[in-house]
Formats: C-alpha cells, sequence, structure tokens
C-alpha cells in the first residue's frame, strides 16, 4: 500500500503505541542515562567518568565499553568504540559505556523494540551528530569515509532544496529493519517537529526505512525501492549495505514543480488558449469566401491587407438563406494596400 509522504504510519499490531513519547536530545539522553549506571558521559572539563557499579574492574586508558553482561555484538563494540573516541575528539569529555543488563533498554527505551546494540550505538551516533553539526547518525557503522561523505551531502542537499533540516538515522535494526526504522524515525520526528527524518535500519543484509516529516507539510518525494513513505525490509544486492543504503538515500527527492497529474490539465488549457488565438485567423477567410462566393483565391488577384475606411447603408435590403429576409446590404470604403 503506498502512502502519502509524510504521513504518520500506525505501528505493527503487536507494538505498544508509547512510540509517540518524545525522545529527548541526544546529549540530555546521554546525561539522563549515566545516572543510571549504563551510560556515562563525562562532558568537557568534567575530568575521568566513573563507573557506577563499585563491583565494576578499574577503567582501562583508551577503553571506552564495558560489556560487562555481554550483550552486545563483536561489530556493535567496534562501532561503539569508535563513536565513543569520535564524541571525545568532538570535545564531549571522557566517555564510558557499560553494558550490563537488557531489561534496562526494555523498560527504558521510548523509540519502539530497541536492542542494547542499537539503543547504545544510535544514542552515541547522535550525540556525536550534534557535537560535529553532522546530519547522518550512523550508529550502525556501515559507512565508511567515502559513504559517510556522500550520506552527508545528499542530506544537506536536500535541506537546501525544501529548507528544512534533514536527518538521516542508521540503526541497528534487531528482528526487523522496517519496525526498526518506523519507530526511530516516529521518535525522532517528534523531538525534531521541523525537521525532517529519514530514518534507515539494518538488520544482517536487510535494510529497512521511513520517513517522517514531523510536524512540516511533505515537500519530499521517494521512488523505487521505496513505496510513499516506507522501505520494506529489502535484502541488499550483492550483500553490499552501504551500497543499498545510499541508493536508498539517492531515491528520496524534493518533488517536482509540476506533478504528473497536473500534466494533462495543463495541456488541455494550452490548448485551448492556442485555438483561441488562431480562430480569428482561421475563421476570418473562411467567412470571406462564405458571404463572397469565392471558393479560392481570385484568378490573377495579389493578396493584400485592407483596411476598412467607411461603412455606410446602401438601402439595398436582401433575403437568403444563411442571412435571413430583409438582410441589410452595406457598402464598405476600404484603403487596399497590395
Amino acid at each position: 500500500m503506498r502512502m502519502a509522504q509524510g504521513s504518520r504510519r500506525e505501528p505493527p499490531s503487536t507494538q505498544p503505541r508509547w512510540y509517540r513519547r518524545v525522545l529527548p536530545s541526544p546529549i540530555l539522553a546521554a546525561i539522563v542515562l549515566s545516572l543510571f549506571g549504563f551510560l556515562a558521559v563525562g562532558l568537557a572539563g568534567a575530568g575521568p567518568a566513573m563507573a557506577a557499579d563499585p563491583t565494576m574492574a578499574p577503567l582501562v586508558p583508551g577503553q571506552h565499553l564495558y560489556d560487562n553482561g555481554k550483550l552486545l555484538s563483536a561489530t556493535s563494540v567496534k562501532t561503539a568504540e569508535t563513536l565513543a573516541s569520535d564524541i571525545e575528539a568532538e570535545g564531549g569529555g571522557r566517555v564510558v559505556v557499560t553494558a550490563d543488563q537488557a531489561s534496562f533498554v526494555a523498560d527504558n527505551s521510548s523509540n519502539g523494540p530497541a536492542t542494547p546494540d542499537s539503543w547504545i550505538t544510535s544514542t552515541l551516533a547522535r550525540v556525536h551528530g550534534f557535537l560535529s553539526g553532522t546530519y547522518v547518525f550512523d550508529g550502525a557503522g556501515i559507512l565508511d569515509g567515502t559513504g559517510k561523505q556522500k550520506a552527508e551531502a545528499a542530506a544537506k542537499d536536500l535541506s537546501g532544496k525544501i529548507g528544512a533540516p534533514v536527518y538521516i538515522d542508521i540503526a541497528v535494526g534487531g528482528d526487523s529493519a522496517e519496525t526498526a526504522a518506523f519507530f526511530n524515525g516516529a521518535g525522532l520526528s517528534d523531538t525534531f517537529s521541523k525537521s525532517y527524518v529519514i530514518a534507515l535500519a539494518v538488520s544482517d543484509k536487510q535494510i529497512g526505512g521511513y520517513i517522517d516529516s514531523g510536524e512540516l507539510s511533505p515537500n519530499l518525494t521517494s521512488n523505487d525501492p521505496w513505496s510513499g513513505d516506507v522501505l520494506s525490509n529489502e535484502t541488499a544486492a550483492n550483500g553490499d549495505v552501504q551500497a543499498a543504503l545510499l541508493a536508498a538515500i539517492d531515491a528520496i527527492q524534493q518533488p517536482p514543480l509540476i506533478s504528473s497529474d497536473m500534466i494533462p490539465v495543463i495541456i488541455f488549457i494550452v490548448v485551448v488558449v492556442l485555438l483561441s488565438l488562431a480562430m480569428p485567423f482561421i475563421i476570418g477567410p473562411w467567412l470571406i469566401r462564405k458571404l463572397t462566393g469565392a471558393t479560392g483565391p481570385i484568378k490573377g488577384g495579389l493578396p493584400g491587407d485592407a483596411i476598412i475606411e467607411s461603412i455606410a447603408d446602401t438601402g439595398v435590403t436582401v433575403s437568403m438563406p444563411g442571412v435571413g429576409p430583409d438582410a441589410p446590404e452595406y457598402k464598405f470604403g476600404l484603403q487596399v494596400t497590395p
């Protein structure tokens, strides 16, 4: 089913309806989470952050993630480490992430069926994005340097065309990339109501997506593989997930000035206008031939222009088909130029 761009799609019936709760901004979320001992972020100048759990082993210099509960995949551990380092490089201060309880994510996440992988990496990616001023949050760690540049350029290009911020959020998809993207997009658009959110998610070699315009009027259009504002679960061709994500981003464009529905109407109007302009040149010569009885050019005659200088009633009337009884006959004075 194709949906109008920017319309709010209802979540699957198996999912809760609290997805509309406002998701706090990434930096605020990081600070709040640190109070629970799950994600600790020391802001610039605050010094090293200590683990909230006193039983935890001492922090290791250069290490940011401590997966005590063995909750994250090896890929997510690597992604989280990279993002934490990037946050520190942007002046965000010492970053320490402790992953202990999966139930904490389920109880405190407001963006749908989040997993520890998606929740931790997406939070770090959004913190980094706001510190660095970028429009792309790659919590899935899929994009390489070139891929990030292309995605960032696409987001800025769309933003410039429609006059509103465009954010691209790429997250770990869990069981269903499409479902994860839907909840991420809806959650972020509630926070950034005057922005467009292109939410994408990755589950192994499968991608899904959702476009949310928040409170803005729809100004984006999408082509294949999107169906309206939804990208259903789709396996990346040749297993190249980065290429599939970039293709999905490139398929989102500013709509044309003239929609396909308006083309027939415009053609009709143009034809009517052209006929209106041409009718005097078509009807005029036909009417003259009709009145004079001439069926073609006068033999030996020369084409020319005539200006009517005077009209006088001759006092003579005629009766004939086409003009009726007692039709007056007039005398025209013409100035003819060959």
